[in-house]
């Protein structure tokens, strides 16, 4: 191990430690004579079950480093190997990791990871093309270094290789589990640039999730189900870089770059638009082409046969028992030309997708959507139908979505829930019996939203007294009425009593009385008490509001026990 002071290489001067990996240290060294800092990289025998093996590697790596120049990486400028030691001289990089950053400030900012990302496209562009092409194979925020000016910097190149074409099964467990591609594990294949782009999106991942995507054989758990106030374009494009399948992700860091720069283009609503725009086109040349050929009469019995095919299918999906079969039937009902503009099959296929386990997937909640904003020219034509049906997916959102389980569960319901009510608000007339609930639902989803960042500027004060008002009138329209579902009843439950835990004190500075809090606590333990447990997850939030009464109840206690000075 290097002490202080000491003399490295006759040059570098040891100042002291400044980090530590598995078979590694690395310290902080300045050549007096140049008046310059740099990183010495220690790897020694005890710290390596083979040290041999491992030097081998560190010659690669500086070889590697040697031969590369680029702003995003460091510059290897000398090598000092002895019997006890390999010792590698490199740049110093002040700044911090982005996983250090993120572990103490949390996630980032949806801008912030793609101008982050774009730079790392930009160093994997200069990698990739070289000749032979370098493929790095541990991006991960640990081993991105972000300088005080801003500009990223690539560290630790023990796992990069020169790509050899004729090497199809190349890696034996090389990169960072949680980030490594499947094809980093044993017999997963050869690793190429396509390597590097599922590093770079499991990177930009946890950049802006704060944690570690969660991969399983079913795939990668949507960034949005985690953060639902990042965009739809911004998922889509992290969530390609992820796919298993090499070929389905982003094949160079060149497309993944124009993907970036054109994230907004990669949200269902744009694409929608731009297909709408393509088939108003098509279906206007075609209609011109029809009434040419057949004229009004044919077209006025087509209209008919039309109308009848969607009554029969409609009322087929009314009546049949299986789950399949009723939503290929709506489905089919909402392609039907001219009925794209009917809510009923929209609400149809939501309840089939609602009442088959009392929960929406991922990707049924992503089908509704799509289908909703491919037809919402045609669905707007009756604003208030359509502001119905907005109202209805707002509720799917916050009652029924497939989050992942834990606390802050039913919040992210309601964030994700906001622009469904805001839409339903556009749309609805002034009069339209779902605008008050449309605002009480939209304004907590706003709170939500908005009250981390509002405490730590300090404006949080005067927002607590509405949002009490509106878990209130929930409480009232919602919760006490028997004739919802018992998960929604259960949902909104759970909600209030983590709102009464969490912001207790909030609520208080905001004039709200220990006995309103009080009454508003023993509504929802009264609910979770009495609604028919019909399956296991209206079991399990029952379950989790009755453990968690105690919490809530003294948290209030505490709050209101404390004397203003």
């Amino acid at each position: 191990m290097l002490m202080t002071g000491e003399l490295v290489g006759g040059r570098y001067k040891v100042l002291g430690e400044i980090g530590r990996g598995g078979m590694s240290v690395v310290y902080l060294a300045v050549n007096e004579r140049a008046n310059k800092m740099w990183a010495v990289k220690e790897v020694r025998p005890k710290a390596a079950d083979n040290f041999e093996a491992v030097a081998q590697r560190l010659r690669e790596e500086t070889d590697l480093l040697k031969s590369l120049r680029q702003i995003h990486l460091p510059t290897v400028v000398d090598v000092i190997e002895e019997d006890d030691q390999f010792l590698v001289v490199m740049d110093y990089i002040e700044g911090n990791t982005l996983k250090d950053i993120i572990e103490e400030s949390g996630p980032a900012q949806e801008e912030k990871v793609i101008e982050w990302a774009i730079q790392l496209c930009d160093v994997l562009g200069y990698l990739h093309t070289r000749v032979p092409p370098v493929i790095y194979r541990d991006m991960k925020p640990g081993n991105i270094i972000l300088k005080p000016d801003g500009c990223l910097v690539l560290v630790d190149f023990g796992t990069a290789r020169v790509f050899k074409e004729s090497r199809p099964d190349d890696t034996i467990c090389l990169g960072t589990v949680g980030f490594a591609a499947p094809e980093q594990f044993p017999g997963g294949g050869q690793t190429d640039e396509r390597t590097d782009i599922f590093g770079l999106g499991t990177t930009m991942y946890y950049l802006a999730a704060g944690r570690e995507p969660v991969i399983s054989a079913g795939g990668v758990k949507p960034i949005r189900q985690i953060r639902p106030e990042l965009s739809r374009g911004f998922e889509a494009v992290v969530m390609k870089c992820m796919r298993a399948d090499p070929e389905a992700r982003y094949q160079s860091s060149a497309e993944l770059t124009y993907a970036l720069e054109h994230y907004e283009e990669e949200d269902v609503s744009y694409r929608a638009r731009q297909w709408r725009r393509i088939k108003t086109f098509f279906c206007v040349s075609a209609l011109s082409l029809l009434f040419a050929l057949s004229g009004a009469a044919a077209g006025t019995n087509a209209s008919a046969r039309a109308a009848d095919t969607y009554e029969s299918r409609m009322e087929r999906a009314e009546k049949t028992l299986d789950y399949g079969a009723r939503a290929d039937l709506y489905r089919k009902c909402i392609d039907i030309p001219d009925k794209a503009d009917d809510k009923s099959a929209y609400l149809g296929l939501m309840r089939t997708f609602r009442d088959n386990d009392h929960s929406v997937s991922p990707s049924e909640a992503m089908e509704l959507e799509n289908l909703i904003t491919e037809h919402s020219e045609e669905l707007r034509s009756d604003p208030n139908a359509y502001s119905q049906l907005c109202f209805e997916m707002g509720k799917l959102f916050w009652y029924y979505y497939d989050y992942e389980d834990g606390k802050n569960r039913p919040e992210t319901g309601a964030m994700s829930s906001v622009s469904w009510f805001e839409e339903a608000l556009r749309y609805a007339s002034d009069d339209a019996d779902i605008r008050g609930m449309s605002e009480v639902y939209a304004g907590t989803g706003r709170f939500y939203r908005d009250i981390e960042a509002n405490i730590t500027e300090a404006e949080d004060r005067g927002t607590y007294r509405p949002f009490f008002r509106d878990l209130k009138k929930l409480m009232t329209a919602a919760g006490k009425d028997e004739s919802q579902s018992s998960v929604v009843r259960l949902r909104l439950s759970e909600l209030i009593e983590n709102s009464l835990w969490k912001y207790a004190a909030g609520f208080k500075y905001d004039g709200v009385g220990r006995e309103e809090l009080e009454k508003l606590m023993a509504d929802a333990v009264k609910i979770a008490a009495s609604v028919p447990i019909a399956a296991d997850i209206t079991r399990n939030i029952s379950s989790r509001i009755l453990a968690n009464e105690k919490r809530a109840r003294q948290a209030i206690a505490d709050v209101y026990s404390v004397r203003e000075g």
